[in-house]
Order: C-alpha cells, then structure tokens, then sequence
C-alpha cells in the first residue's frame, strides 16, 4: 500500500490541477483496469485495488471544467466511457467520488433534456456520433442508484429533435439547390421559407431551448414532407438535379413572359438564332449569320422592332440601309418577311401568357412542384434508355445533363453508373439489383478448385474497388481493414463446406450465409450487403459481364465529355466571330476589299445547331472538326459575352477615351480615397487600353482580327481583367457622367459651389479620408500665450521629406508620422463633412435627418426604413429587387451591425447577405452592390461624425477649459495626467474624464477657498498680537 501511494501517475493529466504530473498512456491504462479487476476479486487484495483507484484518480479535476462541452466530449468517448463504465461494475465494492460526479452530472443533463431546457447546439453535440445513447446506455448498467433518470422519455425527446433536424435539413437543401427564386414561391413554399429561415444561425438556431426547437416542428411541413424527401434524393445526383432544373427553369421561362422591347441587340439576335429553322424552312444555303449580323450593324434591338411605327418594310430598310428595295434579295426578303410575323406572333403569344397565367397563378405551389417531380421520372427512364442507345437530342443533353458541362470525364462515368446503378451509391448501403436478386436464385453453387484466392479473383476484386471507389471494411477488433485475401477465402470456404454437406442436393447462390461469412470475417453486421454484393460480381457471376458494363459507361461518359466539348467550341467560335464584326465596324480598314477573306469564310461552315441533331452525331462531328475549332477557356468566353453584349458600350468608351488627353483628364475625377471610384477608375483604364491597342492595330483581314481575339481569350484574359470589364459594363453611365458621385448629376453641380475642387477628387473625399488618421487630442503646454493652440488633434501622415523618400525606398511601406492641427482646422473639418451629409442626405426631412439613430445601433425595422427612404437613389433597386431585399433584411434579421460586419468583408459578403447567393432576378447586381455600399458608408460617416467625433471633441473643449483655469489658480499636480487621450476610446470614456476634472477643478477651488480662509484667519491674529504689543 505504501508502494501504491508513493506512485506520482495519474489517470489524465488534462483534468488534473497540478500541472507537472506525467498521466498514464491508453495501454498503462487498460493494464491498471484489468488489474484492479483481479484484485477487487480477492479479498486480501481489496484495499490494495482501492488504494490504487483513489491514487490514479486523485485531482482528476474532470467535472470541475467551466466548459460544459469538455465535459461531454470526454464523458461520451471512447475513454470516457471505458473509464465510467469501468466504475460502475466496481462500484458495489469501491466508492469512487469521480463516479458519483459522473451520476449526478449525468442526471442532471438528463433532467434539463426532459425539461427542455437544454440548447440545441448541447443537442447536436449528444446525438453526434450516438453520444446520448452510449451515456445512456450506461446508465441503464448502473444498479441501486439514488438518482433518477427517466430514460424512455430523454430518448423520446431526442427522436423528436433528430426529426425537427431532419426537417430543417430538408428544407435548407431544398431551398439552396432547388434553383427556385423568392419571387416564385407559392403560399406554402413562403410559409415553408419563413420556416427554415427562422431555423438558421441568423436567429440563433444553437442558442434556442430543446422546447423552443421542438415547436419547429410544424404540420405544414408534415403534411408536405415526402416532396422534400423525394428532392433530397434527387439532388445527390447531378443528372436528376438538372433534369429538375431544366423543369424549372422551363416554367420560369413561360410565365416571365419577358416581351421583345426587353431584348437588347444581343439577346435580339440570339432568339433569331433560335428560330432557324422557322426562317430557313425550304431555303437552301442561306447565310443566317451574316443576316444576323446586320442586327449588329444598325444597333437594332427589340424596343426598336416592338414600337408601333414600324412594320416588315420598316424592318427591312433598317437591315440593310445601303441598299434599294430592289437590289436585296429574295431570300433576305422573304426571312425579313417571316421573322416579322414571328415577331407578332410571339407579340400575341405574350399577351395570351398574361391572360392565361394570373400573377397567382405564376407560382410555384405544391401541386407544381408534385407535377414537375412526376415528370422528372418519366424523364429520368427516357433518358437511360435516349442517353444507352445515343439517340439523345443536343437539347435534351444540353436542358437534362447541363450540371455535367464543367465536369471531367471521371466525375462523368461516376454520375453514369449512379443513374443505371443508383444502389452502389453508399458502400455500408450496398444492394444488389432486383435484377441481380433474381439471378441470385437461380444460379447455382459451384466446388472451388481451392480454397486461397487466385491472382485474377484478387485482381477483379481490386478492379471493383478502385473502379466503385469503395474501400476495404474494417475490423471489429480495431486493427485494420480485411484482408482480400481473407475475405475471398472466407466465402470459398463457405462455398466448399455447403457443397460438402449436402452432395446431392443441388444449392443454389441465395442459400449462402451471408451473416456466417461477416461473422467470419470479423466486421460489422452492416456491411452484409457489402459482402454480398462484392462476393456476387466477383466469384459468383463471370466477372466479364461486370466489367463489359463499366466499359460501357466509360464510353457514353467519354461520348458526353466530347459533345460538351464540342457545344463550347461551337459557342466559343459564335462568340468569337460576333465579337470580331462588333469591333470590326470601330476599325479604320474596315470597309477595304477583301476584308471577309476565304478563311473567315471556311470558318463559317462549322457554325450549326446541335438542338436537334442526336448524341451519334454530335460526337462524330467532333471527332471530324474538333482540329478546326476553337478551344476557349470560361473566363475567356465570359469575356467575349460581355465585348458582344455590350458592343454600345465599348464603342462609346473607344470613341470618347481615344484621345490620351481627354482620357487623362476625365481620369482625375476618380478620387483615389473611394474605394468603388479606385476600382472603377482602375477598370476604365484597362479596358480602354485594350480598345485602343487593339482597334488601333494592322489587320490585313477578319481572320487576323478573329486570331488576335482567340489569342487573347485563349492567353492572356484573366480573372482580374474579367472583373474590369463587368465593372464597366454594370457602371458605364456613372462612369461617363458622374465619376465622383454617381447618385446625382445635380449634387454634383451643389457640391462644386461647396468645395474646393482638388486635382485628385473632391474635397470631401479627403475629409473622409483624414478621419480615419484621426488618434488622438493632445493638451500642450499651458504657459504659452497663444491659448488657441492648446489643444491640438493628432493625425498620421506620411513623410513627404527628401530624407523620408530615400528612407521609404529602403522599407516595404511608407514610414508614417504623427501631425498636428488646430481647434479651428478640425472645426473647419467638421463643418464640410456636415455640410456633406446634409447634402447627401437623400432629401430626407432635417428633421429625420438629426434624430436618425446611428447605422451600429439600428434594428431590422430601422434597416428597413432606411432602404425605404433611399430607395430612389438606387437605380438598380426596382420593385421586385426591393421586395426580395425587404424579404432577406426580415428573414435574416439583418440589423445594423451586421451590415457592417459584411461591409468590412467584401463586397461580395454585403451582396449575398442582401440578395443571397442564388439570386435569379435580371439585375445589375454589381450596381446594386456598389449602391448599397455607398448609403452604409455615407450612414457610418454620419454616426462616427453627429454621434462619435464632435460629442468627443466638445468634451475635449470642456476638458481644456477646466485644465487652464485650474492651471490659472495655480494647479500643477494633475496636468500630466491624461494629457494625450485616443480619440479610439468610448464616448463613455471622454465624458469620465470631462467628469473627473470637474470633480478635480471643484476640490482644488475649494482646497485654495480653505488655505487662503487660513492665511487670511493667521493675518488677523498678527495683526491683534501686533496690536496688543
């Protein structure tokens, strides 16, 4: 016992007090369990096992831990629940305090779980990994216990939470990949919405009560749950997913009902594209995209084709203003003729959408939703059998596989043999085929030529695994997988004693023992289908028809890779010669002879549409053409989207920006302390030097310009360069005509007359921007004359001295220095930024406009006003836009400070907080972005201005009249305290010290009141001894 006690290991050392004990590792203490065992089992040896208990365990501070998570974490482990269950087949013979802790911990969790009062991240953390039924579990071992749990009912109330978080998963997937906007919900899906948004971190989900969570679980999900369950499925599989989005899609299409006057040239032209085969029936050799290309031309887009002034003569004349009526020709006239009553009839079709379909009605409801799924698997059949026998359209491929486009090969063959072999998707949920199945029954059971696996059995086992991805199941006992060679064994050896022990009797492939062989084995029972199903592919049936299978799959995901290919090439080179007749008309050689040369015009042949032609002949155009074609990468083809859509604009920024010195010029009015107006600037700049390098370059013909696009697209467009020419497009008017302030032309006008107009911006921007160089305000020193430099504010700058530029050629970064200004300048700097923010202000009511709360401390309805009030400065932000901004402030309680917790992210954060990320309204969300990000800016400027600098500058006032008056009488003492103050400190903070020097100004008067009372008591008593003398 003595021994025993002078041992100085403990059982853990992380719940230990005392921090330089060494703790038992798992192997010292298994031995010290089975020890004990032994001990405890002997009567002799009784004390000896409790003295070695109470030793180990001793200062194993476990329960005493401040994090209730630790706790359980430990508790619920694999160590944790040796060591407690451990305790409770000892705890008749050894008390054991730890254990007791362990009870009343234990009952007390299970008691707030019944009450409900227990959080639901406390929850998810117990019924992760079974924790809750382990603790359980071994609970229900512990006998004569004082406490009392009731187990039937915490187990009740954990399957409830599992099926409210079922639910709530359930509706979050839907919601996030079901392609379906906020506009399109129905009544049930709004109410469903409302539901799962109110179930997300955005209203505290872990931090609500178990009895709050329950409530969640609502019978309008209930009723509705087997269509959240049927689009959890589908959405595990990219094909199933795109089919359902090609639905979709397809009814948002029918009911946008988007007319022609909405169309611009673009979009005009890509419909005439798509109704080819309406214009070319029974016209051979038309040339559709040069004809298409006269839309380029003449700017005609669709408000111009929908107006009431014109007619197919009006049309006609626009296409092709160089020539006479009677020199177009007869096919030109007759498509004109036919694509103008498309036009009219799509005009009609429009007009009866509306009729038919009621805003109402324009919704996706349940009973939508239960039609599009029914569909789906009509769909899904066809298109096994379309895609197996590659008879499927382009259409089809494009609409039912389009999730695939972007994927390689390999993820290709993985989603194929999912869609034909759906029951191999989970490895520990392995089946076999009802197919399959039925084989099993009929095929017969053969003597193995021997027992050990033969090099090709382990070879078609490895080939299943790799080609399935599937692993290996591992040991019960904790040391490994199986072996391939003792799984392979093991079922041979079944096989060989069933055939020996009944010779005449013939056994068939369903009568093996399944459960023997995973017993055998010594894995899981869950991984019988594993066995079985492995065991069938590759001893059982000819391992040829498996793998003649998979070779399948790899060949129609090889044709699908080929025809995704050749559908971007295809549109890569329909971009790329669009892209070249856009600019071609701002070339100055344009209209030479010869321009259109033979291989501009060779290239034209591999231009076609593949909607209706078959998967077959898809790929063999590809395998013949592929060399021909261009080979562009996304970020490029993005790219050449934005050069043909917005060909008005890039001409407008050619022709305005050509001259260096008027591009120079227009270049300082983006002030460089504007975040937006710096990337906007940036962004002119790129894409201006592109237009200009490129249309001022030698072309000899179309193909040298079309190389010179390819070459770019190809090579050099990248990312970065990508998002200058979004930003362009989405910016160009406030670009062009109000680079400072793109919110009002007439502000602009205001402000000049306000402030001074520098080289590099606005006044105002500098204002801005000498706030946040602000630290802090300093008191100098009292004896100088001139009081109204006694208090000075400090800024950073940096050094602008020749020696300070030699300096900063030696750092990374600027050195920086600590300035000064005076009282007068910072007033004068508070009087711009106001008179900015009352100019800025939107037209809001001054009245409004002073008792504003500041943007940190609004609430969710604050935010909603806000919107309310500066609406009309967002152009971007129509009706349907701000309806979903309203719908994502409510449902994401979005407040004040979260708002400008994404701002400080990124751009992107503030845009998927307000729109999320899904966003399917036609927007300029850049705009929208960078609007939105103007009005908080302009709201945090005026707090930290009307509620943060000036209430902290009056205090300043008031501190250094009461320091130069208690100078003035004479006070020396305190004036070195609090002489610099950061202006980073609280308001709460100015006002102490403003406090404390009142305080400190009142005692020092009253202490003088009482010295001079003294001086003047001691000069009257001289003055009576004096007397009496």
């Amino acid at each position: 016992e003595q021994i025993i006690r002078s041992i100085t290991r403990k059982w853990k050392t992380k719940y230990c007090r005392e921090k330089e004990v060494i703790g038992l590792d798992a192997a010292e203490r298994s031995e010290c369990i089975k020890v004990v065992r032994i001990w405890i089992g002997v009567e002799s040896q009784h004390k000896l096992a409790n003295a070695l208990i109470d030793q180990l365990l001793d200062d194993f501070h476990l329960f005493y831990q401040r994090d209730p998570n630790e706790i359980m974490n430990f508790v619920s482990s694999e160590e944790g629940l040796e060591l407690f269950h451990f305790l409770q087949q000892i705890n008749q013979k050894i008390k054991v305090s730890i254990f007791d802790h362990f009870c009343h911990w234990s009952e007390q969790l299970c008691g707030n779980i019944v009450k409900g009062s227990v959080s639901v991240a406390t929850m998810e953390m117990l019924l992760t990994n079974a924790r809750l039924e382990k603790l359980l579990k071994l609970w229900e071992g512990i006998v004569n216990s004082d406490a009392t749990i009731d187990i039937n009912r915490t187990r009740d109330l954990a399957k409830k939470y599992e099926q409210v978080k079922a639910s709530r998963k359930l509706l979050e997937t839907f919601f996030k990949r079901s392609s379906i906007g906020l506009m399109w919900f129905g009544n049930e899906l709004q109410a469903l919405h409302e539901l799962s948004m109110q179930m997300t971190t955005a209203h505290n989900w872990y931090e609500i009560t178990l009895q709050q969570a329950l409530t969640y679980d609502r019978p309008v999900f209930q009723i509705h749950k087997s269509i959240f369950d049927t689009f959890d499925k589908i959405q595990l599989s990219d094909i199933a997913l795109s089919m359902w989005k090609a639905m979709a899609t397809e009814k948002v299409n029918m009911w946008s009902i988007a007319p022609l006057s909405q169309y611009d040239t673009y979009r005009l032209c890509e419909w005439v594209r798509e109704s080819e085969a309406e214009l070319l029936k029974d016209i051979a050799n038309f040339d559709l995209e040069k004809y298409v290309h006269h839309f380029f031309e003449n700017d005609i887009d669709g408000s111009k084709v929908e107006t009431d002034e014109w007619n197919e003569q009006k049309l006609l004349t626009a296409l092709f203003p160089n020539k006479r009526i009677d020199t177009i020709s007869n096919d030109e006239k007759t498509v004109t003729s036919r694509l103008w009553l498309a036009i009219q009839t799509k005009k009609e079709k429009s007009k009866k959408l509306l009729r038919k379909y009621s805003p109402t009605q324009r919704q996706f409801r349940v009973t939508t939703i239960k039609e599009i799924l029914k569909d789906l698997r009509s769909k899904w059949d066809t298109a096994k059998k379309e895609l197996s026998d590659q008879t499927m359209t382009g259409l089809r491929i494009s609409n039912d596989f389009g999730l695939l486009r972007t994927k390689s090969e390999q993820e290709i063959f993985h989603q194929i043999r999912l869609m034909y072999e759906p029951q191999t998707t989970d490895q520990r949920k392995l089946s076999l085929s009802a197919v399959e199945e039925k084989d099993l029954e009929k095929l017969p059971i053969y003597m193995p030529k021997q027992i050990d696996p033969s090099p090709n059995e382990l070879q078609a086992l490895q080939f299943l695994l790799a080609t399935l991805e599937f692993s290996m199941p591992q040991l019960l006992n904790g040391s490994g997988s199986l072996s391939p060679q003792t799984f392979i064994t093991e079922i041979k050896r079944v096989l060989t004693q069933m055939m020996e022990s009944s010779k005449d009797t013939p056994k068939k492939c369903s009568d093996i023992p399944w459960g023997n062989i995973v017993e055998r084995c010594g894995i899981s029972k869950e991984m019988e289908g594993w066995i079985k199903f492995v065991g069938y592919k590759v001893l059982l049936k000819n391992f040829e028809y498996f793998r003649h299978k998979i070779t399948n799959y790899q060949n129609l995901a090889k044709c699908l890779k080929q025809v995704f290919s050749c559908f971007d090439s295809c549109d890569a080179l329909k971009l790329l010669r669009d892209a070249t007749l856009s600019l071609c008309r701002l070339y100055k050689d344009s209209a030479k002879l010869g321009w259109e040369d033979k291989d501009w015009q060779a290239n034209k042949s591999f231009l076609k549409s593949f909607d209706n032609e078959s998967m077959k002949v898809i790929v063999q155009f590809w395998e013949q053409n592929q060399q021909h074609l261009p080979k562009v990468p996304s970020v490029g083809v993005e790219w050449l989207r934005i050069i043909v859509s917005s060909n008005k604009i890039m001409k407008e920024c050619f022709e305005t920006f050509r001259n260096n010195q008027v591009f120079e010029d227009h270049m300082q009015n983006f002030a460089e302390n504007d975040s937006v107006q710096q990337a906007r600037g940036t962004s002119l700049m790129e894409v201006r030097r592109y237009l200009v390098n490129f249309l001022t370059s030698n072309f000899d013909n179309m193909s040298a310009m079309y190389n010179q696009l390819l070459h770019f697209a190809q090579h050099e467009m990248n990312a970065e360069k990508l998002e200058c020419f979004k930003i362009i497009r989405s910016a160009w008017d406030s670009i062009v005509q109000d680079a400072v302030d793109p919110q009002s032309l007439q502000r602009k006008a205001i402000y000049i007359l306000i402030f001074f107009f520098k080289k590099k911006g606005w006044m105002h921007q500098k204002d801005k921007e000498m706030l946040k160089k602000i630290q802090n305000v300093h008191f100098g020193d009292e004896k100088q004359m001139d009081k109204e430099k006694y208090m000075e504010i400090e800024y950073l700058t940096e050094e602008t001295s020749k020696e300070a530029e030699e300096k900063s050629k030696m750092q990374k970064e600027p050195k920086k220095q600590m300035k000064r200004m005076s009282q007068e300048e910072f007033e004068q700097l508070t009087d711009r930024l106001l008179m900015f923010i009352t100019g800025d202000a939107g037209g809001t009511d001054n009245e409004v406009l002073t008792s504003q709360k500041g943007i940190s401390v609004m609430a969710r309805e604050d935010i909603e006003e806000l919107l309310k009030r500066r609406q009309k400065q967002m152009a971007a932000m129509g009706p349907d836009v701000f309806k979903v901004v309203l719908d994502r402030i409510r449902t994401q309680a979005i407040d004040g400070q979260k708002l400008i917790a994404s701002l400080k992210k990124s751009a992107k954060a503030l845009g998927e907080l307000l729109l999320g990320q899904d966003f399917d309204v036609a927007i300029n969300r850049e705009q929208l972005v960078t609007e939105l990000m103007k009005i908080i800016d302009f709201e945090i400027l005026k707090e930290r201005e009307k509620n943060d600098l000036i209430p902290k500058f009056d205090n300043c006032k008031s501190i250094a009249k009461k320091r130069l008056e208690y100078f003035g009488l004479g006070g020396r003492h305190e004036l070195e305290i609090e002489r610099t103050i950061e202006f980073s400190r609280s308001i709460d903070k100015f006002e102490a010290i403003d406090n404390q020097w009142d305080l400190c100004l009142k005692k020092w008067i009253s202490d003088i009141s009482e010295v001079c009372l003294f001086v003047s008591l001691q000069n009257k008593h001289v003055h009576i001894l004096q007397s009496i003398k």
